[in-house]
């Protein structure tokens, strides 16, 4: 385990890069997705969502097409495909098979009443602007979780029926189509700040607290049934589950001594 090389962000003539989002690996395609807002000298962090044309996008880079770094250097990366786009992004995940870009839209095209955000998808080749379903409720809920088979990706949305209570909305990946929504024990978007959330690749989710954990395991007819473990996190903490769905990962932050479960 060794760096290989540097390589620079691609600059725009007086603009500096900043990215808004964690680069996405594409394993099958062997590239590299990352979302970058390019802001000027004379913008201000304030102004910096002002539009300016080529300013924010999705970048592609295909790892096989990197430059050859000399010793010492970090040559300017040349994306192989842009996506401008006004969006900002969260949550990114790729389908299995590498065919879509997944993530969590702050900013979708198809706002309005009560709508804080969409699950979008783009093809990985960014040749297409892709398909958003909007999402109901306060905007700032990044996570997004596939299923092991990836025929499934869920969010977090608002549940119309019950007021500030949160629900796990399912997608179906090959429809593009929204299932019914499920209510989520313990889990509410009117906590600020919020408590750590993770969805298991089978549907179940996990809501920490503070005084424990909750389960909540859905059942194929839409019954649910809860679990609740009694772990002591800090408000600041983080919530992950194992990619095979096998063990729940629970870590404290900005305490005097973090502790990892």
């Amino acid at each position: 385990f060794k760096v290989t090389g540097r390589w620079a962000l691609p600059a725009l003539s007086r603009a500096f890069p900043a990215s808004r989002g964690v680069p996405v690996l594409d394993p099958v395609n062997n590239r590299l997705l990352v979302e970058m807002c390019y802001i000027y000298p004379a913008t201000s962090f304030l102004q910096q969502d002002v539009p300016r044309e080529g300013a924010r996008g999705l970048y592609r880079f295909d790892l096989d097409r990197l430059p050859k770094p000399a010793p010492g250097t970090a040559p300017e990366l040349r994306p192989d495909a842009v996506l401008k786009s006004g969006r900002t992004i969260g949550g990114a995940k790729v389908s299995p098979d590498g065919r879509w870009l997944y993530s969590y839209d702050h900013s979708p095209r198809k706002g309005g009443p009560g709508i804080g955000g969409a699950v979008t998808r783009v093809p990985t080749d960014l040749g297409a602007a892709g398909d958003e379903l909007p999402i109901r409720g306060a905007p700032g809920w990044p996570g997004l979780w596939l299923s092991d088979d990836g025929r499934t990706v869920r969010a977090l949305q608002v549940n119309r029926e019950r007021d500030g209570a949160t629900g796990v909305m399912e997608v179906d990946a090959e429809t593009w189509k929204a299932r019914p929504l499920r209510d989520a024990q313990d889990l509410v978007l009117t906590d600020q700040p919020r408590w750590p959330v993770a969805v298991a690749p089978d549907g179940r989710a996990f809501v920490a607290d503070g005084g424990g954990i909750t389960e909540t395991v859905f059942g194929p007819g839409g019954e649910s049934s809860y679990r609740r473990r009694p772990v002591l996190l800090a408000r600041t903490s983080f919530l992950k589950v194992s990619d095979d769905g096998r063990y729940l990962f629970a870590a404290d932050a900005e305490t005097d001594r973090n502790r990892l479960y």
